[in-house]
């Protein structure tokens, strides 16, 4: 089982088939790669390694760039590296004068960005932001995607490892599809001649003070324990306000203390009537009904709210609830292949 930076959300190899949703799923993996897209809008997709990920990510936004890194598992680990493709260095972070992604700054004067959000992600699941973040542009991609294997050094070339390409091309042309890339000039590996447009994203929500009164009032019910949560683990938690249209909005909220399968809810604000908690109709009996959930996301490719619920070490159960006509359907649930 791959865990890392896909592990947070998903155990085991999960692909939601097209009838679950008419575009990309917000989880894919194929070979040795995985990938996953936050509420929010970046999208990442990576590999093992020995102590870290190699990680490719983007933003939402259309003219936002691709940029690969080397994620250390140890806080304590090293960001500098080097990539290799048949024995010639195709990146390296060694020699920045400054880094291409300034996080520090990034969290404290952005703190609703996309990329910011994605950064406290990571530092809720025990990571630290990848120090070296480099570009990654068309002839890069290009040979990643035609590879069998690239060799990784960090720590100032003091380790060194093969790593499997298998699978890459097929994360890239997904995280292209995901992010509505495929055919632009900012693609990872679909390029072409089209005007790139933005993907899916939605505004974050950093703190319970930045949701309206009647959204926190329907998100603190006192049968609930939203409110138990911290400011940090909330911060982390890629809360999002989804505009659905007709002024109506989707708040995607986590509630309690974060966790393996931590709960979640989701706050409908039609601005007509006070907001209230969605209703999440069970599979097999849509007369269960539940108002938590576990690790819930918003899909903005497929307008449909996805959550995992982990059941064991490489078992998971993703359910699917599709928003259409002023309403969410009834879950579909799929189990990963190791159930």
């Amino acid at each position: 089982m791959r865990l890392g930076l896909l592990g947070a959300f998903l155990a085991g190899s999960m692909i939601l088939p097209a009838a679950a949703a008419d575009g990309p799923p917000i989880y894919r993996e194929s070979g040795d790669w995985s990938g996953y897209c936050l509420s929010s809008g970046v999208c990442a997709i990576q590999t093992e390694t020995e102590q870290g990920q190699l990680v490719v990510f983007r933003a939402p936004a259309a003219e936002a760039p691709a940029f690969a890194c080397y994620q250390p598992v140890s806080p304590d680990g090293t960001g500098t590296w080097l990539l290799a493709v048949e024995g010639a260095t195709i990146m390296a972070s060694a020699g920045l004068s400054s880094p291409q992604v300034a996080w520090t700054d990034l969290l404290q004067t952005a703190p609703e960005s996309p990329l910011a959000a994605y950064a406290r992600h990571l530092q809720g699941n025990g990571l630290t932001p990848c120090a070296n973040p480099l570009q990654l542009r068309s002839l890069e991609a290009s040979l990643l995607a035609q590879g069998r294997h690239a060799q990784l050094e960090t720590g100032d070339r003091d380790t060194s490892e093969r790593l499997s390409l298998n699978g890459f091309k097929t994360l890239a042309d997904w995280l292209d599809q995901r992010q509505r890339r495929a055919g632009t000039e900012t693609a990872v590996s679909q390029r072409g001649p089209a005007e790139p447009v933005d993907g899916p994203a939605s505004p974050v929500i950093v703190s319970t003070q930045a949701l309206p009164d009647d959204v926190r009032s329907a998100w603190s019910e006192p049968t609930l324990s939203c409110s138990e949560i911290e400011p940090e683990a909330f911060s982390q938690s890629d809360a999002v306000a989804v505009p659905l249209g007709d002024s109506a909005t989707l708040y995607v909220l986590p509630c309690g203390q974060p966790g393996n399968n931590a709960p979640f809810v989701a706050v409908m604000n039609d601005g007509a009537q006070a907001a209230t908690l969605v209703e999440f109709g069970q599979p097999g009996d849509p007369s269960v009904a539940s108002t938590t959930v576990g690790r819930l996301s918003w899909d903005g490719l497929n307008r449909a709210l996805v959550s995992v619920w982990s059941t064991g070490a490489d078992c998971s159960e993703i359910t699917v609830w599709p928003y259409a006509d002023g309403a969410f359907g009834t879950g579909e649930t799929l189990q990963s292949p190791g159930c």
